[in-house]
């Protein structure tokens, strides 16, 4: 394996893995914002640290 092809393959892995954090942050960004529209982001920080284990 040649060395460019090297770099173009950590390339790919690393747009990958961004694109999986992306689809999580995006998701979180959208949760916050429907629970505080309905005035209950107490319950969605209560759902997000029971998650994390901190509830």
């Amino acid at each position: 394996m040649n060395l460019q092809r090297k770099w173009l393959f950590i390339l790919l892995g690393i747009v990958v893995v961004g694109l999986m954090f992306a689809e999580k942050i995006i998701k979180f960004y959208f949760d916050w914002i429907w629970f505080a529209n309905y005035q209950i982001d107490s319950v969605f920080w209560t759902i997000i640290l029971s998650q994390w284990g901190f509830g």
